[in-house]
């Protein structure tokens, strides 16, 4: 059998999995991963015990899960997942992308899981470690497509990031995944649309963008979203050059030109109002046009003072 590339249950298919049925899972996971064929009967057993999945707890799923996410052939795994009747017991969610008609260039008649297959097929094609994250960012970001398609009656997907983010948000805390990668997982879906606007974007608002933490991820699940649908990279490789400009590691670093305190000595009362001051000093300062505490505190002044 490892010569011939095949993946057998030993004995008894059926056995086995009613013995551990998340080996239903670990038998997608090795035969897409070690780029094997499944052997019928074994196949056949997957199919006939798929229900059982149910039964496995979350984390065991998701800890299944996220090593085929982040393995070499993500995309053949999940269309095996639906072959063998997996995929519905586990994310009928995914499996609704295929009624939300989403052409492309290339392929006229494609869907949006059609898209999202390519996506993952992309971010294996990189040969570059795929995180958590990202992978189901990958698997998770256009999973508010069929509830956007319904909403405008067949006519656009608009507003599907919205939608998506609180459905990936509330399908990472299904599989248990941490709070962070939660947060994580919810941020790439929701805005995987904004690099449409960067070439409009305000400076100080596209740094700030460029600084956040989940950025790089960001990045990388935009790329992939390009080159599986209309293949314009344009937006992709300005950020790119900038965030590299900016030699961005971590958390956004943006001067500080004044503080609450300095506000305080100025007559005003801490509120909701500090922060817009703030924020409005800070987007200033990064932008080059306030450069000293004098002019941030004349700025203030001028433009808020009563």
């Amino acid at each position: 059998d490892l010569e011939g590339r095949i993946l057998r249950a030993i004995g008894d298919p059926e056995k086995r999995f009613k013995e551990d049925a998340l080996r239903l899972l670990r038998a997608v996971r090795f035969t897409a991963n070690l780029g094997f064929h499944l052997d019928l009967a074994t196949g056949t057993a997957v199919k006939n015990q798929a229900r059982l999945i149910r039964k496995v707890s979350h984390e065991r799923v998701r800890d299944e899960l996220t090593l085929t996410l982040t393995g070499p052939r993500p995309a053949q795994a999940l269309r095996l997942l639906s072959e063998l009747g997996l995929l519905h017991h586990l994310l009928p969610e995914i499996e609704a992308l295929a009624d939300v008609p989403q052409p492309t260039q290339l392929d006229p008649t494609s869907n949006a899981w059609d898209t999202t297959l390519k996506v993952l097929q992309v971010l294996s094609d990189d040969r570059e470690r795929i995180p958590e994250e990202l992978g189901w960012a990958a698997l998770l970001h256009g999973v508010g497509k069929p509830e956007a398609w319904k909403r405008s009656r067949q006519e656009s997907l608009n507003g599907h990031e919205i939608v998506g983010a609180d459905l990936a948000a509330s399908i990472c805390r299904q599989f248990k995944l941490s709070r962070a990668q939660t947060e994580t997982v919810s941020q790439l879906v929701s805005e995987q649309l904004r690099f449409k606007d960067v070439f409009q974007m305000r400076e100080a608002t596209l740094v700030r963008w460029l600084q956040a933490e989940h950025f790089p991820l960001l990045l990388r699940l935009h790329r992939a979203l390009s080159l599986a649908t209309d293949g314009n990279l344009a937006p992709y490789e300005f950020c790119r050059t900038r965030f590299l400009q900016l030699g961005v590691s971590g958390p956004a670093q943006t001067p500080k030109l004044i503080d609450g305190n300095d506000l305080i000595q100025l007559g005003f009362q801490p509120g909701r109002q500090f922060s817009q001051i703030l924020e409005a000093v800070e987007d200033l300062a990064i932008e080059g046009k306030l450069r000293t505490k004098e002019s941030a505190l004349e700025f203030v002044i001028r433009h808020f003072a009563k």
